[in-house]
């Protein structure tokens, strides 16, 4: 299986609308990105670790 590797400035689009997900769970987040749910925490738990910023 092929691993996929996201850009940067999609991983940061994909954690802005996890931010202002306006009552939507993670889990539909991800879906309607087409990401596991497990790639998009683990996002999150590395913005977090790191204290990114995401306008």
């Amino acid at each position: 299986m092929q691993k996929i590797t996201y850009s940067d400035d999609f991983k940061h689009q994909a954690l802005s609308k996890v931010y202002q997900r306006q009552g939507r769970t993670i889990a539909s987040v991800a879906q309607g990105l087409n990401l596991p749910q497990s790639t998009l925490k683990g996002w999150m738990a590395a913005a977090k670790k790191s204290q990114m910023v995401l306008l």
